[in-house]
């Protein structure tokens, strides 16, 4: 049972995501404020960690708010006018795979997948099915949303399955191994 396919508009969308936080990622300047953000921090403290020009800041600042990798919110001062801080916004994995069935990139960020990267880098079918769970939350039509959780339950089932079929194989090879 194979996953329903994505109309073009929608793999188009996804790759102009991907693309998106890829070239943001493969910039220094995004790189060093990502790390400079592992706690949250108002303008003036980047500028003077970073010593970037507060507009060159500005412009890694706006890609980074734009592939959703960082955001802002507003901190009242006691004294003098509230801050806007910047932090970090969730955290992603990213898994590519290249193989003779093409290119695809998992952009995971739950933290039960980042735990299991070594699983969904061996059976790309799972990073799949949990890419997509990643996404459902995002469909706002609610009808739309529960045939979409129902093929992915079906499909979770079917991988059930055959885990289940390759763990007896395997126990029955250590069982062969163990009678020899």
């Amino acid at each position: 049972m194979g996953a329903p396919r994505m109309t073009s508009r929608e793999l188009e969308k996804e790759l102009e995501d991907i693309i998106g936080l890829l070239k943001a990622l493969s910039g220094r300047n995004c790189l060093k404020i990502l790390q400079a953000l592992s706690e949250p921090k108002y303008w003036s403290q980047l500028i003077e960690e970073l010593d970037m020009h507060r507009w060159v800041l500005k412009k890694y600042i706006d890609k980074l708010l734009q592939c959703g990798l960082i955001d802002s919110f507003i901190k009242p001062m006691k004294r003098g006018p509230p801050r806007r801080y910047f932090q970090i916004s969730r955290s992603i994995t990213l898994l590519l795979e290249i193989s003779p069935k093409g290119i695809h990139v998992y952009q995971l960020s739950s933290p039960y997948i980042e735990k299991n990267v070594e699983i969904l880098s061996k059976y790309p079918s799972i990073g799949e099915l949990a890419s997509r769970i990643e996404k459902v939350h995002q469909i706002s039509d609610p009808i739309t949303r529960e045939k979409l959780k129902e093929q992915l339950r079906k499909q979770i089932e079917h991988e059930l399955s055959l885990l289940e079929s390759a763990i007896d194989f395997i126990h029955k090879l250590l069982k062969k191994l163990k009678e020899q």
